[in-house]
């Protein structure tokens, strides 16, 4: 797409990164079949609770929507299906700075959020009428939801949700249709950015579960944690939605996705490059949002709609460690969104680096049919070491493969690195002046049974994973003394009862270079409006301040807002 040729509207630009922003007529048209669909759209219709995991961009909300619609549109399903997105909950974060009774009102946003589901989910079936006794009345719902996202507080008598009359409202519609079971497909569902909000959502999911009601909820890897008492197998199965970039039907997958999205003038273009276009498949790392970012710089250019950038081994290159570097700054966002593991995020990107040189050095000088691509750490590492390779996996830097044991060495986890990072560090083959055929063998062929087995000391020197890794505890925000322990209630120097600070008011207080835009179009929303924050933009609601900047318009003011509420959620 041509940024200075702004003649679509933003709901037919088909680059449009999130699934829950694409029109339902163009879901399939412009969606690709994950390899393990059918089968994890069957446990997604089914029974039972199950918790989608992978990390931003690897198509959860696609497959979430794609068993909405599955259900939906088949009148002799059993399920009736219910979707939510609780994408904004940090908006309601604060409340918990604020309000004892905060715990609550989280908890009749989440039930309400369901309720105007359901009633979605009638509207949208022909075959079913909304039963008139509902506990819950529609306008008094939407009322209720958008106080509390705007940080109001409603009085107690407008609490009007609870799981007991949920569930009976949901016996209610089934009795009146073949259904056996409504299911409910919870989107961003973990709120792993506030502690308070993660564990109300569990304690509201486990209580949700019955023989009428199927949650399924989108969590993501290595910052959700599940709460005391909730158990993965008993409460909760979880499926792997992150495609394997070394999977059966990955390069189909990927292949098919651009072919959807991109003129057929560019797709013509990047085909008579194989191996470059095979390349960006693999770089994306399992990643459908990633690959749609490499491929759009090759639809946007100068002249004319539909006349696409030439490719050539540099731009492609080029177009990776931008994707890559992008990837990078969701995982360093995570310092802002939880700022006690600042310190972790900041040692974790050299923990990264060590991990790249390691496995640069071992590939060194060996044939191109037996360069490495993962790294193996102990199981019985530091803690600390496991959650900064958590963090790896929320952004998708890193990705989980297996578990091995090597007898009395002890049981190794071993992790795929990134390949944008790989080719960015020119690690395989440790040298310069790699063509892409090369990388693309080495990808194929790589040693799948080589890995470099890398210690404390290595990752994180001879201080010791407990001294280098320390959580970042705020200070008093009477009179900025650090706080002396984690379990310190009261600040040593002025006695005052101490706070943990909101993140949602941190993060919308966070400057524009946060989002992933380019450096050039940051200089120029500075130049060209009063847009400085985070917050700046999602106030600006129609635009306004968006659209004076030259070279944006409809289609990318709606991109920048959505990175905006990408940073946030």
């Amino acid at each position: 797409m041509n940024e200075t040729n702004e003649s679509y509207d933003a709901g037919e630009d088909p680059f449009v990164e999130q699934a829950e922003y694409i029109n339902p007529e163009h879901l399939l048209k412009w969606s690709s079949q994950h390899p393990d669909e059918q089968d994890i759209l069957n446990k997604l219709c089914r029974s039972g609770a199950k918790l989608l995991t992978g990390p931003r961009g690897c198509g959860k909300t696609t497959l979430l929507l794609k068993a909405y619609r599955r259900m939906l549109e088949d009148d002799q399903s059993s399920s009736l299906p219910v979707y939510v997105n609780y994408k904004v909950s940090l908006k309601l974060e604060p409340l918990y700075k604020e309000k004892a009774n905060a715990s609550f009102w989280f908890k009749q946003w989440l039930l309400a959020k369901i309720y105007l589901g359901i009633y979605r989910s009638l509207e949208n079936r022909s075959d079913l009428e909304s039963p008139s006794a509902l506990s819950a009345h529609k306008q008094n719902l939407v009322q209720l939801v958008s106080k509390l996202e705007v940080g109001g507080t409603p009085k107690i008598d407008e609490a009007i949700v609870s799981v007991e009359n949920l569930n009976s409202d949901v016996q209610l519609i089934l009795s009146n249709t073949n259904a056996k079971r409504c299911v409910l497909l919870l989107d961003d569902a973990a709120h792993a950015f506030s502690p308070e909000q993660q564990q109300d959502f569990f304690d509201i999911f486990r209580q949700l579960k019955s023989r009428y009601v199927a949650p399924k909820a989108a969590i993501y890897p290595g910052v959700t944690v599940l709460t005391p008492g909730f158990q993965l197998g008993h409460d909760a199965d979880e499926i792997n939605a992150w495609i394997d970039p070394y999977g059966e039907g990955y390069l189909n997958f990927m292949l098919e996705l651009i072919q959807k999205r991109v003129s057929e003038n560019t797709f013509r273009e990047l085909s008579k490059h194989e191996s470059y276009l095979k390349l960006i498949c693999y770089s994306a790392f399992g990643m459908p949002r990633a690959a749609l970012n490499m491929v759009r710089i090759f639809s946007e250019s100068s002249g004319n709609m539909g006349a696409p950038k030439k490719v050539g081994q540099r731009s492609v290159i080029e177009s990776i460690r931008t994707s890559y570097h992008n990837t990078v700054s969701v995982y360093e966002s995570l310092k802002y969104k939880i700022p006690a593991y600042a310190k972790f995020i900041r040692e974790g990107k050299k923990i990264e680096e060590r991990c790249l040189s390691a496995v640069k050095e071992y590939n060194r000088g060996k044939d191109r049919n037996l360069q490495s691509v993962t790294i193996a750490i102990k199981d019985e590492a530091a803690s600390e070491i496991h959650r900064v390779f958590g963090f790896y996996q929320y952004a998708g830097l890193m990705r989980f493969h297996n578990k091995i044991s090597r007898g009395v060495k002890g049981t190794f986890l071993l992790y795929r690195l990134h390949i944008g990072a790989l080719i960015d560090g020119n690690c395989l083959y440790a040298r310069k002046a790699i063509n892409a055929d090369d990388y693309i063998h080495a990808l194929q062929h790589r040693n799948a049974h080589s890995f470099t087995r890398l210690g404390e000391n290595s990752l994180v020197g001879k201080e010791g994973a407990k001294s280098v890794l320390k959580l970042a505890l705020p200070a008093c925000s009477n009179c900025g003394a650090q706080r002396t322990s984690e379990a310190a209630m009261f600040c040593s120097s002025c006695g005052q009862q101490l706070q943990d600070p909101s993140v949602f008011n941190s993060l919308v207080s966070q400057s524009i270079s946060a989002l992933p835009l380019t450096d050039h179009r940051k200089k120029r929303i500075r130049e060209n409006s009063n847009i400085r924050q985070i917050k700046d933009i999602m106030m600006d609601i129609d635009s306004k301040e968006l659209l004076k900047v030259p070279q944006i318009g409809p289609i990318w003011s709606q991109r920048i807002k959505t990175y905006a509420d990408e940073f946030i959620s």
